[in-house]
């Protein structure tokens, strides 16, 4: 019996989950339909969008054509590898995706008054500079 992967396979594994789990939502799907298309439970996409399971590739040419994107979507290095698990963890935060595509569509100054309250209710001052 294999042991467990190395700390840096893991986190390679976490961050394809997290971009899984990003895109479906982005597409409405749930985690069942998303199963349906791969013919897998919802259980089994749980343990990919958690990294618990590993990822083959045949099983990544699937997830790339439920998902509509290129399989290298998942395996993304656009700049700072950190700054962008960072930004994906946040946005798997559940309502994080529909706090934000409703926030776009804000005018400036009420977004300005929108983080202002949201640093408030938060009790943390200001967030870091973006």
């Amino acid at each position: 019996m294999p042991g467990k992967p190395k700390p840096e396979l893991r986190a390679i594994d976490e961050a394809i989950g997290k971009r899984i789990r990003l895109r479906r939502q982005q597409l409405g799907m749930s985690q069942t339909e998303l199963g349906a298309k791969l013919g897998v439970s919802f259980q089994q996409v749980q343990k990919y969008e958690k990294g618990t399971n590993r990822i083959s590739g045949s099983r990544t040419t699937q997830l790339a054509a439920a998902l509509e994107v290129d399989e290298a979507y998942f395996f993304g290095k656009n700049g700072d590898e950190r700054e962008t698990n960072e930004a994906l963890t946040l946005l798997t935060v559940p309502g994080a995706l529909k706090l934000l595509q409703s926030y776009q569509l804000l005018p400036t100054e009420t977004r300005n008054q929108l983080i202002g309250i949201c640093e408030s209710l938060a009790g943390n001052g200001k967030l870091a500079a973006e």
